[in-house]
């Protein structure tokens, strides 16, 4: 029993190891994406905001037609950035889904009392 509390905090540290790496490397192919998806589609669209505001200060004879131009000129960006946000939202939605589902298979493969160590090696071979 005592060897087994010695090993189940090895065995654990070395799980989470194996499942930090693994999210560091999907925190990498995210990353990745977000910064593609920011320069081939919401860096021009930003690009074009401002240069039609800059617009809109040479042609609003009043600060509200400044203020509605500007508006305007900002919405496709806003609503580009809008979906993006959502699109990425629902992505961690269903990776904490995932998490949870793991978890939970985790927690079912040790009995709460267990001290087995065939209850240890079957928990960590899955």
């Amino acid at each position: 029993t005592d060897r087994l509390v010695q090993i189940f905090p090895v065995v654990l540290s070395r799980r989470i190891c194996r499942d930090l790496q693994n999210m560091e490397k999907l925190q990498d192919n995210v990353d990745e994406v977000v910064s593609k998806i920011e320069k081939t589609e919401l860096r021009g669209k930003q690009k074009s905001m401002y240069m039609c505001s800059a617009r809109c200060c040479d042609v609003a004879k009043t600060a509200q037609e400044l203020q509605e131009c500007s508006e305007k000129c900002s919405f496709d960006f806003i609503q580009s950035q809008q979906i993006v946000m959502s699109h990425m939202e629902h992505f961690q939605n269903r990776l904490s889904r995932c998490a949870n589902v793991c978890q939970d298979k985790a927690t079912a493969l040790v009995p709460r009392d267990s001290t087995n160590k065939k209850d240890i090696e079957k928990a960590e071979a899955k």
